[in-house]
């Protein structure tokens, strides 16, 4: 076998080698002419999809400010409400521990001179 190309091939072979070559050219070409025109076609989709998703993100971002301001203005709250609750509740310990320190004096003196008066009776 030589390297150059062979004398016997089929003129048959050789149009259907061509066929085919023929066929996958024009096959390019038709796919280029169909991605160029379905490019042009999808491009403003495309476009407003993205505006769509980047418009859909910004609404997001803003409610998730919204939400995290909420949350920090209900915590604060929170704790406002809890401070107050514990300054209150202190304050009304040392009132009632107050009234109840007169009382439990009075029921002392009074027992002292209970004890007293039953010393001298015996």
């Amino acid at each position: 076998m030589s390297a150059t190309r062979p004398t016997n091939f089929s003129p048959t072979c050789a149009k259907q080698r061509d066929d085919f070559r023929d066929t996958v050219k024009k096959q390019s070409e038709a796919s280029e002419a169909a991605w160029t025109s379905a490019k042009a076609r999808l491009e403003p989709e495309w476009n407003s999809f993205e505006a769509g998703v980047k418009k859909y993100f910004e609404s997001f971002s803003k409610q998730f400010e919204q939400q995290q301001a909420t949350f920090k203005l209900q915590g604060a709250a929170q704790l406002k409400a809890w401070r107050e609750a514990a300054d209150t509740l202190c304050s009304e310990a040392k009132t009632f521990a107050t009234e109840r320190r007169v009382e439990i004096d009075a029921a002392v003196k009074r027992m002292k001179a209970e004890a007293a008066t039953a010393e001298e009776k015996f």
